[in-house]
This record gives C-alpha cells, sequence and structure tokens, in this order.
C-alpha cells in the first residue's frame, strides 16, 4: 500500500482546465445551434402577417415621382404600383408641412388589388402649410401596417 502514487496537484488542476473548457465548448455549440433553430421560427412567425409580401412602389415619370398635393383643396394625389403578391387594404398616411405633422389613420376607399396601379386620392387636413414630405404605410389583412414597406416621397410639386 505504500508504493501507491497520486497524481501531482499541477497535473490535477490542468486536467480540470480541460475538462471545463471542453464542456464549455460542448455547451455553447448546443446553444448556438438551439438560438439558430429559434430565430429561423421567429423569423418564420414574424412573417406570418404576410407583410413580407408587399412590394409597394410610387409611379416615377423622368425620374420624378408621380405625386402632388393641392393647398387649396388639401388633398394629394399619387400614382402607386403594387406588387403581385399581396392585396392592400388601406394605408396610414403620415403628412409632413412647413408648420407640422399629421397622420391618416386611413384614406382608401377601395383596396389595391394585387399586380394593379392605381391612382390614390385623399384630402388632408388643413394647416399643413406647404407639405414637404409624404410616407405612405400600407396596411394589409386583418389592419397589419407593413412598416418596412413603407414608401416616402419628398420635394412634392403642387398639382
Amino acid at each position: 500500500m505504500m508504493n501507491k502514487r497520486a497524481i501531482s496537484p499541477l497535473v490535477a488542476t490542468i486536467l480540470l482546465i480541460a475538462f471545463a473548457i471542453a464542456l464549455g465548448l460542448v455547451v455553447m455549440n448546443w446553444g448556438k445551434s438551439y438560438i439558430e433553430e429559434k430565430a429561423e421560427f421567429t423569423a418564420g412567425a414574424a412573417d406570418l402577417s404576410g407583410c413580407g409580401l408587399v412590394e409597394l412602389s410610387i409611379i416615377q415619370v423622368s425620374g420624378r415621382d408621380k405625386i402632388c398635393y393641392n393647398p387649396n383643396d388639401f388633398s394629394i394625389e399619387v400614382f402607386l404600383e403594387n406588387g403581385p403578391d399581396a392585396t392592400i387594404e388601406d394605408f396610414q398616411v403620415r403628412i409632413v408641412g412647413d408648420h407640422g405633422i399629421k397622420t391618416l389613420e386611413s384614406v382608401l376607399d377601395r383596396k389595391v388589388d394585387a399586380g394593379v396601379s392605381a391612382q390614390v386620392r385623399f384630402n388632408y387636413p388643413s394647416g399643413l402649410g406647404e407639405v414637404q414630405q409624404v410616407r405612405l404605410t400600407p396596411v394589409i389583412g386583418e389592419g397589419a401596417a407593413c412598416t418596412r414597406q413603407a414608401v416616402v416621397s419628398e420635394n412634392l410639386m403642387q398639382c
């Protein structure tokens, strides 16, 4: 019994550190795959609203957006092109003028079908002054506002 030799404290410490590093690598790799799996699931769920299908643009003529405002009757007229995959039920509109900002929650009286170009005209509240910017945010389905698919036009001309 006296001939048994034990592991030296230095070797024991090195073995414990190596075991801890190996265990940490295993847990981190498992965690990485778990997080990637959850991120894919979340990305798929985020597109359940259908906003990823919206392709909205303002028609351009000679390099200028086909949009104008009429300060006499406080109206804005815009020519839009809707992509082939989603029907737009309505628009939320933010109008920036010299004297303030107004947001309109609903401006359409009829929807814009998928793959259709449309002329949209709507009134805005008085008191904004000269209109400097218009942001159109499409609304689809059950009132889902697709903020990432919004279109913005600046330097509007008078109609």
